[in-house]
């Protein structure tokens, strides 16, 4: 125990590990308080998703002012000329107005109308990934917690009175060590797959959060890189 604790302190980037930091919850709780977050429907809009719908927008904005180049401007001009005292003075407007005949922007437009299809295939593709990741981070999530229950809320509590009962028997002479000893280490085999079923359980739990892009539990905003 003291050297996962160790573990522990060099993943978090402790000057001095030295496997004495003191656990403020149990696995249990983690995969408790984890699997309530993570089971949360409300999911934050994933960055990949989002980055993907912005792309999207910026495709079909640039499509717009592609379209928009293919009308050519408007020009006008107004002039006032005063030259004295030999002649009088002056004014005029002017009016000036591109005929394009023979360039209509069409590069220009379907380049654009390319990358936005292109976008569009790009955002697709992001939101099945997203769903096909929470969809196995939720079914991994949801075998581990049940995995865990059946150690936590019948296995241990049965290999715990299986004790208490070849105990019973061996004070009374109706059993040998031999079966005491072996019903002692089964229990304690049990006891350990059960604290693995919790960290499997909270693993899961912390990914599925991961996947719906929940914030990690007990650590404030930006407090990861």
């Amino acid at each position: 125990a003291r050297a996962a604790v160790l573990t522990i302190e060099i993943l978090l980037g402790e000057t001095t590990p030295a496997g004495e930091t003191q656990l403020e919850d149990s696995l249990a709780e983690i995969a408790r308080r984890t699997g309530t977050l993570a089971e949360d429907e409300r999911a934050v809009a994933r960055p990949d998703v989002a980055a993907a719908e912005a792309a999207v927008e910026q495709a079909g904005a640039n499509l717009t002012a592609q379209r928009r180049a293919a009308i050519p401007d408007v020009t006008m001009s107004a002039q006032f000329e005063r030259s004295p005292p030999d002649a009088p003075n002056s004014g005029g407007v002017g009016v000036s107005l591109p005929l394009p005949l023979w360039n209509r922007n069409g590069g220009g437009i379907r380049a654009a109308r390319a990358a936005q299809a292109e976008a569009e295939a790009q955002l697709l593709k992001a939101r099945m990934q997203a769903a096909a990741e929470i969809a196995g981070a939720r079914i991994a999530y949801r075998e581990a917690r049940d995995r865990a229950r059946a150690y936590n809320d019948e296995l241990t509590a049965k290999s715990a009175g299986v004790v208490k009962t070849v105990a019973y028997a061996y004070e009374h002479g109706s059993a040998a060590l031999v079966e005491l000893l072996a019903a002692e280490r089964n229990d304690n085999d049990l006891r350990i797959a059960a604290a693995h079923a919790q960290a499997d359980a909270a693993n899961a739990a912390f990914a599925l959060a991961a996947a719906l892009n929940h914030p990690l539990p007990g650590l404030p905003p930006g407090a990861l890189p």
